[in-house]
């Protein structure tokens, strides 16, 4: 017998939701594929913890698990934020909330970039060279920002880049990051009396993230709680704002 993939989302989401997306679709004339379920917006996806596909065999059945990590790393930045304001003095959970955004972040669009190979027919895109080799080499040798981009790009050209304030806080969250990963040892910050020459960052912090006002270091200063509750906030908008213009780019194809 042939062998039947099927795609599932969890047990806890309804099939209801999965089934709105393709009748909106078919009402607008388009044919819905696996990558419009994967994308849509619906609050029940955050519940989602992995792609199921079954296998119908010769009398057996056989379930491979794709698990959805961009989706369980944002839920842990968001418990990570949230436990980072009620110890407003620490550093451990701004950072780890930062650098588990950028996780997410990365996951989810090498999470878009597996499934846009496998959809590609389905939603009638012919694919940019880096991602016709294959979706592991892409996700493994390609810059972060240069997936978002090519990604964008492909899948939504009218919209990508994104609105300029939503990439410049991108771009400022991935250099925070190339930061405290990559912290470079070059020289002592003065503290007392406070420098006037700051440190790159502290000149692009986005609007609403306090920075500490004692004589310590720069990331004493920056690592603090409403930068924490700030990069969630960010992911959260980059990845709906993808999500939502990649429903209207289908729709109106």
């Amino acid at each position: 017998p042939e062998e039947i993939p099927a795609v599932e989302i969890t047990s806890a989401e309804s099939d209801a939701g999965i089934a709105a997306i393709h009748e909106e679709f078919q009402t607008a004339g388009v044919k819905p594929s696996r990558l419009d379920v994967v994308l849509r917006l619906d609050e029940r996806v955050k519940q989602r913890q992995a792609f199921t596909r079954v296998h119908v065999h010769d009398g057996w059945v056989s379930v491979d698990e794709l698990p959805d990590m961009a989706n369980l790393q944002l839920v842990a930045a968001e418990a990570l934020a949230a436990e980072a304001n009620s110890e407003p003095d620490s550093l451990i959970k701004p950072i780890a909330c930062v650098l588990m955004t950028l996780c997410a972040l990365e996951a989810f669009i090498n999470q878009v970039a597996f499934w846009v190979t496998r959809c590609a027919n389905e939603i009638g895109h012919s694919l940019p060279q880096e991602l016709l080799v294959d979706s592991l080499t892409f996700q493994r040798l390609t810059s972060f920002g240069r997936k978002w981009d090519l990604i964008g790009s492909t899948l939504i050209p009218k919209y990508w880049p994104p609105p300029t304030q939503l990439r410049k806080e991108f771009d400022f969250l991935i250099d925070l990051r190339n930061e405290v990963v990559h912290f470079k040892s070059a020289e002592y910050e003065q503290i007392i009396p406070v420098s006037k020459r700051q440190h790159s960052l502290i000149g692009r912090i986005p609007a609403g993230v306090e920075v500490r006002n004692i004589p310590r270091g720069w990331p004493n200063r920056l690592l603090t709680p409403s930068l924490a509750s700030w990069s969630v906030r960010l992911a959260v908008d980059l990845i709906t704002y993808f999500k939502e213009k990649y429903r209207a780019t289908r729709l109106s194809s």
